[in-house]
C-alpha cells in the first residue's frame, strides 16, 4: 500500500483542519493494516497511520484513519456506482459548507484526500468513540442518539440545497439502478425473500401462508421508486447507508452515551428522510426498541430536525407527514431486511464475502444463502416478518406519494407566514 509518502504526511499536518507546522523535523511514520474485523467493512481497506514528528522542537503524534478504496475486492464495482467519487465530494465540498451554518462536528475530520480517493480521517477511536454490536443491534439510548446525530445532518442539508445546491454527483442514487428494471433484476431482488421465506419456521410459514404469497408477487423492483425525491414531499440529504457500524458513540464515566459520529458517506441521495429513518431501523434498531419507543424515537428525530431548520426560518416537518411518508415506503423495509439485513448482523466468525454477493457488475442475492440460513438473522427477520405481516394488505400498495403531503418546507416569516 503506497498511498503514504512525505508529500502526503506534510499535507497532512499542514491541513486547515490540524495546527499549522511551523518547523517539522524528525518525521516518521507507520502503517498498520486491516486494523477492522471482517465483516464490519466492506468498500475500502482501512489501515492506522501513525505519525511522529518534532514540532518547533516539541515530540507530537498524529494518528489517522485511512480508508483506500483501491485495495478493496469492491473496488471496481464501488468505482463504477461512484461510490468513492460521492465520499470524495462529501468530505472535501458537502461537509465543510455544512459547517460554516453550524461549526459542530457530527463527523471525523478529513486532514486530506489523494488522487485515488484515500481519505485520511481522524481516528476517533483514540479520543473514546466506539461502534455498537451489529449483531445485538442497538437499544434505545443508543438509537435516539444516533437518530439526533441523523436529524441535525438531514437539516442542515436542506439549508444547504436552499441557499447552495447540491451537485448532481451528490444527488445521483447510487445503489438502486432503476433504470435496469426488467424480468432479471426482478427475480435476484425476490431471491433474498424466497429464500427468508424457506426458512421461516414452518408453524409461521402455516400461519402466514396467503401473505407469503401475497408478499411474493409485490414488485419488489417498483417498490424501490419510493427511493425517488417526490416533488411534493420533505426531501434532505439522505446518509444512505445509516447502520451500526457507521454511527460511533462517546460515553461518559458511567457509560452513558454523550456523543455520536457520523461514518461513511458513500452511498448518500436526496430524498425524502423516511428512507434513512427505514434502513437505520431495520438494519440497527433492536426490535423491541421500535416496538415500545418508535414513536417517541421519531419525536426525537423530529424536535432536532426542526430546531435546526427553524434556525433558518423554514416551516416544519411534522409528525403526521413523517407517519404518512414512513408508512407509504414499507415496502422498502423488505427490501432492507432481505437483502441488506442479512449481510449486517452476519455471524462475526463467518461474515459475508460482499465481492461474492456483487459478482459480474450484479446484485446475487443468491450468495447470501447461507447467511439468511444463520439463527441470528432468523431471529430477527422473523420478528420484522410478523410485524409487517399483521398488517392490511393495502398497507403494501403502492400509493401516489405526492398527494400524501405538501411540505416542500418554505421559509416562514416572524409570524409564522410562509415567505
Amino acid at each position: 500500500m503506497n498511498v503514504v509518502n512525505e508529500d502526503v504526511v506534510l499535507k497532512i499536518l499542514n491541513s486547515k483542519n490540524a495546527d499549522s507546522a511551523l518547523e517539522i523535523t524528525q518525521l516518521k511514520w507507520n502503517l498498520k493494516a486491516n486494523i477492522i474485523k471482517a465483516g464490519n467493512n466492506y468498500m475500502s481497506e482501512v489501515y492506522r497511520l501513525t505519525i511522529d514528528f518534532l514540532k518547533n522542537g516539541q515530540p507530537q503524534t498524529r494518528i489517522l484513519f485511512v480508508k483506500v478504496p483501491s485495495d478493496s475486492p469492491m473496488y471496481e464495482m464501488g468505482s463504477k456506482w461512484g461510490l468513492f467519487t460521492k465520499e470524495l465530494v462529501m468530505y472535501t465540498e458537502i461537509l465543510p459548507q455544512i459547517y460554516a451554518f453550524e461549526d459542530d462536528y457530527f463527523t471525523a475530520r478529513c486532514y486530506c484526500v489523494d488522487e485515488k480517493h484515500s481519505l485520511f480521517l481522524k481516528d476517533l477511536t483514540q479520543t473514546g468513540y466506539k461502534t455498537g454490536n451489529r449483531t445485538q443491534q442497538l437499544d434505545f439510548q443508543h438509537c435516539a442518539y444516533a437518530l439526533r446525530s441523523l436529524a441535525k445532518f438531514h437539516g442542515l442539508s436542506v439549508h444547504l440545497e436552499k441557499t447552495k445546491g447540491l451537485p448532481e454527483v451528490i444527488r445521483k442514487e447510487p445503489f438502486y439502478n432503476l433504470e435496469n428494471d426488467n424480468e432479471e433484476a426482478r427475480k435476484k431482488f425476490v431471491a433474498g425473500l424466497t429464500q427468508f421465506f424457506e426458512f421461516l419456521e414452518p408453524a409461521i410459514r402455516s400461519k402466514y401462508a396467503d401473505k407469503i404469497e401475497f408478499f411474493k408477487s409485490i414488485d419488489w423492483v417498483e417498490a424501490l421508486a419510493d427511493i425517488v425525491p417526490k416533488t411534493c414531499s420533505f426531501n434532505v440529504l439522505n446518509h444512505g447507508d445509516y447502520w451500526t457500524n457507521n454511527v460511533m458513540f462517546k460515553y461518559d464515566k458511567f457509560g452513558i452515551v454523550k456523543k455520536v459520529k457520523m461514518l461513511d458517506f458513500q452511498v448518500c441521495r436526496w430524498t425524502n428522510p423516511a428512507m434513512d429513518l427505514l434502513y437505520f431501523t431495520i438494519t440497527s434498531m433492536r426490535y423491541e426498541v421500535y416496538e415500545k419507543y418508535f414513536d417517541l424515537l421519531c419525536s426525537i428525530y423530529l424536535e432536532t430536525l426542526n430546531k435546526v431548520l427553524a434556525n433558518f426560518d423554514y416551516s416544519t416537518y411534522e409528525m403526521e407527514d413523517l407517519k404518512k411518508d414512513i408508512e407509504s415506503r414499507f415496502a422498502f423495509c423488505f427490501v432492507v431486511m432481505t437483502s441488506v439485513l442479512p449481510i449486517v448482523v452476519s455471524d462475526p466468525d463467518d461474515p459475508v464475502k460482499i465481492d461474492e454477493i456483487f459478482k459480474n457488475d450484479e446484485y446475487d442475492a443468491t450468495a447470501l444463502h447461507e447467511t439468511i440460513q444463520q439463527k441470528e438473522y432468523l431471529k430477527i427477520a422473523t420478528k420484522w416478518f410478523e410485524h409487517f405481516a399483521k398488517k392490511d394488505k393495502s398497507t403494501f400498495e403502492r400509493k401516489p406519494i405526492e398527494s400524501l403531503n405538501g411540505n416542500g418546507l418554505q421559509q416562514v416569516n416572524g409570524n409564522g407566514v410562509q415567505k
